[in-house]
């Protein structure tokens, strides 16, 4: 479960864990105290600001709702990388059910119900049944149920493989140190939608030159998963089912493919028309000038935005003076109004509300 033996993971992945453990053990009928147990565990877990991983198991069994049971458990993820209660209970649950839990609204005695007497066992197979209006013929579900269920199946499908940049950044950043420490002969970065920081991410994208041999290479990177290969393009899977694109470009081309493959169609049709054919250049700032451009970070390589101030066009940490929508304790944020407070003088932050 760690990346690349390296990357440690966070509250968020850490919370997620321990709702399956409760989720599956739901599913398979143990008592409601210890299932309840990890639900409420998995929500602390998410509200602890110190990373969980890193704490002491004695600080960890103090913690609200957290216990002797899952610090232990949760010592246990970061020595092996898994916890042994987890994977027994997948070894003996179809992979189809466990996705079935991920369905907002449906719980594991709810899924328990649906395998176990109508004998689906995939997403697909749910659907299949609401459409024939059998699942609203179970005790306990309805016509209502069953109903939203198929919109939170259609809600699931469209939306996979589908990331907020946030989740996935540092994720990313690791992907793309480990090869680049690899990839020493070539040159390898982000582009597209990854490298323009967009709120939703479909697939992250990489680019690298003909001299970094990346084929060569690919075995030493264990968090990827081919799918397909040829000599421009590789594609497949990464870790949590992120979808990876490698583009493969000649060493003379590549800061001008990284320009194509970065900014939005109706933005990179706007220069290419100013570089008269030109595609070899030393780095992009030499693109721009050669364009009569100003340089754009890949962030405003986007057709909407029609000019930008070349002294100081992204908003940085600084430039922030206040903050005006926060979560507290009061509601299901993880720090105290006091605290909160208390991080914005120390950040010279003026202005501070909550909610």
């Amino acid at each position: 479960m760690y990346f690349c033996g390296q990357g440690m993971l966070s509250n968020k992945e850490v919370s997620t864990i321990f709702k399956t453990i409760g989720g599956l053990m739901e599913l398979h009928g143990e008592n409601d105290f210890k299932t309840k147990s990890y639900a409420n565990a998995a929500f602390q877990i998410g509200r602890i600001h110190e990373p969980v991983m890193e704490l002491e198991e004695d600080d960890l069994a103090k913690r609200q709702g957290i216990g002797k049971s899952v610090a232990a458990k949760i010592v246990e993820l970061r020595n092996s990388g898994t916890i042994a209660a987890l994977e027994e209970l997948m070894a003996i649950t179809p992979p189809g059910i466990i996705e079935i839990l991920r369905i907002k609204g449906l719980g594991g005695k709810k899924v328990g119900v649906i395998w176990r007497e109508l004998g689906i066992e995939t997403i697909g197979e749910l659907l299949y049944a609401c459409n024939e209006n059998r699942l609203s013929k179970l005790k306990g579900f309805g016509e209502k149920t069953q109903e939203s269920v198929i919109q939170s199946i259609n809600y699931y499908q469209s939306n996979q493989g589908k990331f907020r940049y946030a989740t996935i950044a540092a994720i990313v950043d690791e992907m793309l140190a480990a090869m680049q420490q690899q990839l020493t002969s070539g040159k390898i970065a982000l582009c597209g939608a990854i490298r323009r920081q967009d709120n939703i991410i479909d697939v992250v994208q990489f680019i690298v030159n003909t001299s970094a041999n990346i084929s060569q290479h690919l075995s030493a990177f264990s968090f990827l998963e081919i799918k397909e290969q040829n000599e421009t393009l590789i594609t497949g899977k990464a870790q949590n089912d992120i979808h990876f694109q490698i583009n493969i470009v000649e060493d003379a081309q590549f800061y001008f493919e990284l320009f194509i493959r970065s900014g939005d169609e109706g933005f990179v049709n706007s220069v290419l028309p100013k570089l008269n054919g030109k595609t070899q250049f030393d780095s992009e700032e030499a693109l721009f000038e050669a364009a009569g451009e100003p340089y754009r970070a890949p962030e405003l390589r986007v057709a909407a935005i029609k000019q930008v101030e070349t002294d100081n066009p992204i908003v940085r940490f600084e430039d922030i003076q206040g903050v005006v929508h926060n979560h507290s304790t009061w509601s299901d944020g993880k720090n105290t109004v006091a605290e909160m407070a208390e991080a914005c003088k120390k950040k010279w932050i003026f202005l501070f509300c909550n909610f």
